[in-house]
């Protein structure tokens, strides 16, 4: 059987349609509701580093927001490398909050180590994002217990703003 050619097959209506936007309408205007509220309350019971995660007013984070955390993120402030974590996990979860309380304590359990391993990956995603996905996924395991695939790639792909030329994968 001869391949199909693609050359000649369109893109569905909705996609055209989509594409027709402005990146900023269809990508950076794209809002997920947060459980602020309960963000707070367990980053504060625990005492890590960067909480609040947002103020309490927030109720809900775009990629446009992570994008511009991602852009002015200080890699040497262990507080806003934890509160950039906290923020793009609180988007990825939404009001689902599975895990969340792990990966919480997976950080308090070794917060030096936390950090080390999130700036090493972060730096390495605005220039190699196959080096920054080994930092968090050395050998096919979580460097950070409970930060696997679906969310470890979100982290990298906010770090890279998202960028065409840096694309990283992401895993749902």
């Amino acid at each position: 059987m001869a391949p199909t050619d693609l050359s000649r097959l369109q893109l569905p209506r909705a996609c055209r349609e989509a594409l027709a936007k402005q990146r900023s309408e269809r990508i950076d205007s794209h809002t997920i509701p947060v459980a602020t509220a309960w963000w707070n309350t367990e980053l504060a019971a625990d005492r890590l580093p960067g909480a609040p995660m947002a103020s309490s007013d927030v109720t809900q984070l775009s990629r446009g927001d992570l994008f511009a955390d991602a852009a002015k993120l200080d890699a040497d402030s262990d507080e806003e490398l934890l509160r950039f974590l906290w923020r793009v996990l609180a988007w990825g979860s939404g009001m689902k909050l599975r895990l969340n309380r792990k990966r919480m304590r997976a950080v308090a359990d070794s917060p030096s180590s936390a950090v080390a391993t999130l700036r090493k990956a972060l730096k390495a995603a605005r220039e190699d994002p196959a080096r920054a996905y080994e930092a968090l996924r050395p050998r096919d395991r979580n460097a950070l217990a409970y930060l696997g695939p679906a969310f470890s790639t979100k982290v990298l792909y906010f770090a890279g703003r998202g960028a065409l030329e840096m694309a990283s994968l992401v895993v749902v």
